[in-house]
C-alpha cells in the first residue's frame, strides 16, 4: 500500500493558525516513531511560534511492535 501524501511544514502554518483562531483541537498523527521519522521538533517550534499549546504523545516503533508480536524477549 502507498503512504498518503505528507503536508509540507510551510503549508501547516495556515491550517494550524485557522484551527487556533476557530478554537479547534488538532491531532497530528505520524506513522512509525515521529521523533525519528517525522519533523517533530520543527512542528513543536511552529506551534510555539504561533501560540498553540501542544502535547507530544509517543507511540511505539515498528521494531518494538514486531518484537512484541513475535513474543521476542530480551535478556
Amino acid at each position: 500500500s502507498q503512504s498518503p501524501p505528507s503536508i509540507p511544514l510551510e503549508d501547516l502554518e495556515p491550517l494550524y493558525t485557522r484551527a487556533r483562531d476557530e478554537g479547534l483541537v488538532v491531532a497530528r498523527v505520524h506513522t512509525g516513531d515521529p521523533s525519528i521519522y517525522g519533523a517533530t521538533a520543527e512542528q513543536r517550534d511552529l506551534c510555539r511560534r504561533i501560540g498553540i499549546d501542544f502535547e507530544t504523545i509517543p507511540g511505539i516503533s515498528a521494531f518494538s511492535a514486531a518484537a512484541a508480536r513475535m513474543d521476542v524477549r530480551g535478556g
